[in-house]
């Protein structure tokens, strides 16, 4: 299960597979490792798939969302923010 901070967005196509965009939580380096101390990991912008049930309804809190979309997604792909 993934550490989702946020869901900034949640889309579903007519055939279940929905796409999630999350701030998730230890994806990314944020400090490098140095010869005293390990590699540090922080947040970043990522996508996710996952598909829904016929029977399953998409949180509407936050919080709830949060959740929902953390147990479904098994893969994360962190989005490019480059160019924002």
């Amino acid at each position: 299960m993934s550490d989702v901070v946020s869901v900034e967005e949640c889309q579903c196509d007519d055939d279940g597979l929905c796409t999630a965009i999350a701030c998730i939580d230890n994806v990314v380096v944020v400090i490098p490792a140095s010869l005293e101390e390990p590699e540090e990991y922080g947040p970043a912008l990522c996508r996710g798939t996952f598909y829904i049930q016929d029977d399953e309804v998409i949180p509407s809190d936050e919080v709830e969302l949060c959740e929902f979309v953390g147990e479904r997604v098994t893969y994360w792909q962190v989005v490019d923010t480059s160019d924002y």
